[in-house]
């Protein structure tokens, strides 16, 4: 294999790992012409298929504003989602300038994989937040009496945190970093009740890292207190 098809294979393979399919060498029939396709991404969702057609160069100079052009007209031919064109010694100005405000990415394959992970931990930070809101509404179903002997907090025992608290401090931290507003500075009553370090959270996977453990850990705890009383599961 030579080495821009194995450049190719592994952007397939990149785009297969995110769980989309992935095809390398295609030859699509657009509306005006034929056009050879060095990957095809597919994506089924809610019933719509998304396509995204790649052009893997795998060269030693910068793209220029031509290969953009083209790469334009192919993606309106073929009418597909996306078009992106992947170099790893970058583009000149002229590339960027007629990309910008187009369908068209321009990118290398590590920055897709950087914008894949910022991606998918975006998507766990509202996974957190609905996870977290999900058990707030749990806490609330188990009369206080029922939280307290199961240490869901510690009226009478300082050293027991209120995972009420905890939690609508977590729904509160997630609610500002989905809406992108990073770096976050945890609030110090926020900070005790999650039990973090009352500090600056840099990026997304950060985040994650930090509040997870700590939302299973309640999530955890309201399973164990359900188990004993299962008539507060929440309806």
């Amino acid at each position: 294999m030579k080495p821009w098809q194995e450049y190719q294979e592994l952007v397939a393979e990149f785009f297969r790992s995110l769980g989309l399919e992935a095809e390398t060498e295609v030859r699509l029939q657009g509306v005006r012409t034929t056009s050879d396709v060095d990957v095809l991404v597919v994506q089924a969702m809610a019933g719509f298929e998304i396509r995204w057609v790649v052009e893997c160069k795998l060269w030693k100079t910068p793209v220029n504003q031509l290969h953009v052009f083209a790469l334009r007209e192919i993606v309106n031919d073929l009418g597909v989602d996306r078009g992106i064109l992947l170099c790893e010694v970058g583009f000149q100005k002229g590339a960027c300038e007629a990309a910008a405000l187009t369908n068209v990415q321009l990118s290398s394959l590590e920055g897709l994989k950087q914008q894949a992970r910022q991606d998918i931990f975006r998507y766990r930070l509202t996974a957190l937040f609905d996870r977290s809101t999900k058990a707030k509404d749990q806490y609330w179903e188990i009369p206080k009496g029922v939280r307290i002997a199961n240490n869901l907090r510690g009226d009478f025992d300082p050293s027991i945190r209120n995972r009420g608290q905890a939690l609508d401090g977590a729904i509160s931290v997630l609610g500002r970093a989905m809406r992108g507003a990073f770096p976050i500075t945890l609030d110090p009553m926020d900070a005790m009740c999650l039990n973090l370090p009352w500090m600056s959270v840099l990026n997304p996977q950060a985040l994650v890292e930090e509040l997870e453990p700590e939302i299973a850990a309640t999530e955890e705890m309201l399973r164990r207190t359900l188990a004993l009383h299962p008539e507060f599961e929440l309806k």
